[in-house]
């Protein structure tokens, strides 16, 4: 018994903003993470650098890395997201 070739559109027809792989590319895009910061926050935010899958390193910890981090012109906001719960740092 085989397996079922999907086409390119049938996954993607699959994929939810939350699945990594789609998230990823959605946070690349400037304008996707200061409106979905801004329905967060409920404050206009204008940022000055978006960077997806973002590894902090620590030499003295596991290096971590963020789905989205974002500096806007006073802070750095960091974003992470999965199926089974959200992270969000705002400092």
């Amino acid at each position: 018994m085989g397996l079922k070739k999907l086409t390119v559109e049938e996954i993607v027809s699959k994929l939810r903003p939350i699945d990594d792989i789609f998230f990823h590319k959605l946070a690349a895009t400037e304008g996707f993470c200061e409106e979905l910061l801004q329905v967060i926050l409920k404050n206009n935010i204008e940022l000055i650098e978006v960077t997806p899958q973002k590894s902090l390193r620590n030499i003295k910890a596991k290096t971590v890395t963020i789905d989205v981090y974002c500096v806007d012109a006073d802070n750095k906001i960091e974003i992470s997201i999965s199926p089974s719960d959200a992270y969000f740092n705002n400092t």
